[in-house]
């Protein structure tokens, strides 16, 4: 009694759990998409201010990211590079970048305007001719990402209007939105510095749902079936990251603390990858239907053409700063969502072996009953000589079936299944 009160107990708040899942997930998707409504906006009032040559970080501290066309960069030729903090510019302080947006608006492209920053050693004062940020920088830094964070943003929606109610199919939502987010936001990272915050959030919800995919996706492991709480068991590292992260950006005041926060983000991201990766290999190799060695081995392709890159720039940032060259990074990561899409739909659903498993032991089930009918009609016609008329057969089918769902038919299918 005491067993089954616990039992309802722990299955009410499992219901309850999956209630506020929903609703987390459906706000996360309202609120991704006004982001998504946001940022061409902000990036198109950025590019109309001059470009002094230079990205700088939320810290202002210049990141030494470079250009992705031919066109080059005054401020970066000039010397502007990590881990310089820059000061002030013509004489006035800057704090933030709408401190550097006001400033720069009163100037036109080709003005020189003297700017100080700080190095480990001085303070330095340099004179810096303002530029236009390039078309082809525009498109490579702000278009790209943009296109892909819509990828992500309506491949999540698919999926999740088919598999709403089940926890694989709120997961990968949540994986596409913070995705999403990480990749879109990322001129905003260099220039407007409005959405840091949700940039650096989203680096890390992104691995932590991947570590709960890798358990439940396609198919639930058996230890996390058995220890449900293990799912979310790569939130809670995620969640510590993100208070240090956001304390680095926003209250720390060392302009450089953000690397090092950033620098376990990564480890934590990679981390979460080769997870995910060795889990889809495992599932492969070892799973016990060909659908989901199919599913996982088209996941499989797609992971690693979509994160392999990737993972090994973050690794090497993790012990370093570098350069992220988004014309490289950042186009394969479509591959992963786009296989998670074609695998859904070559199998219609996520759990489509289930179906095929059920649709199966009924085919069997249904032999047997037929099986049945034509040996208890032999028999009775071998004991009792007589020739059962056509007429009768509805009466003798209804009867044998509904002995076997009475007597043997759970047992049998569940044995068969």
């Amino acid at each position: 009694m005491i067993f089954q009160k616990r039992f309802r107990g722990a299955e009410e708040f499992l219901q309850e759990v999956d209630k506020v899942g929903l609703w987390i997930t459906n706000s996360l998707l309202i609120g991704t998409l006004l982001v998504l409504a946001i940022l061409p906006v902000l990036a198109y009032r950025w590019a109309q201010t001059p470009f002094m040559g230079a990205f700088v970080e939320r810290t202002l501290v210049f990141n030494s990211v470079g250009p992705q066309s031919d066109v080059p960069w005054l401020g970066l030729k000039a010397g502007l590079k990590f881990p310089f903090h820059l000061l002030s510019i013509d004489e006035e302080p800057v704090e933030d970048a709408s401190d550097i947006a006001r400033v720069l608006g009163n100037f036109s492209v080709g003005d020189d305007v003297r700017i100080r920053y700080a190095t480990k050693a001085n303070t330095v004062k340099q004179t810096i001719r303002l530029q236009r940020f390039p078309t082809g920088d525009f498109f490579a830094f702000f278009w790209v990402p943009y296109l892909i964070g819509w990828t992500y943003v309506l491949i999540g929606i698919w999926v999740f209007r088919s598999r709403w109610y089940s926890v694989a199919g709120r997961t990968f939502m949540v994986f596409c939105l913070s995705m999403s987010m990480s990749i879109a936001t990322l001129f905003d990272l260099y220039t407007t510095h409005v959405f840091s915050w949700l940039w650096s959030i989203g680096l890390l919800v992104a691995p932590a749902a991947l570590f709960t995919l890798g358990l439940i996706f396609p198919r639930e492991s058996a230890w996390s079936e058995k220890h449900r709480v293990l799912r979310w068991a790569g939130f809670l590292p995620a969640v510590f990251l993100m208070g240090s992260s956001l304390w680095s950006l926003y209250v720390a005041g060392d302009p450089t603390a953000y690397v090092t926060a950033w620098q376990r983000e990564y480890i934590f991201a990679s981390l979460g990858i080769l997870f995910f990766l060795g889990m889809t290999l495992y599932r492969y190799v070892r799973a016990p239907t060909a659908i989901v060695r199919d599913q996982a081995r088209v996941i499989l392709l797609g992971s690693i053409l979509a994160f392999g890159p990737i993972t090994i720039y973050m690794l090497r940032a993790a012990i370093s700063p570098l350069a992220f060259n988004v014309s490289f990074f950042f186009p394969p990561l479509g591959f992963f969502p786009l296989s998670i899409g074609y695998a859904v739909l070559r199998h219609r659903l996520l759990n489509t072996d289930r179906l095929i498993q059920q649709g199966l032991a009924h085919i069997i089930l249904a032999l047997v009953v037929g099986a049945g009918y034509v040996f208890l009609t032999s028999i009775a016609h071998s004991l009792s000589g007589i020739i059962i008329p056509p007429g009768n057969s509805i009466f003798i089918i209804g009867s044998v079936i509904t002995v076997v769902l009475i007597f043997i038919f759970n047992p049998l299918r569940v044995w068969v299944q």
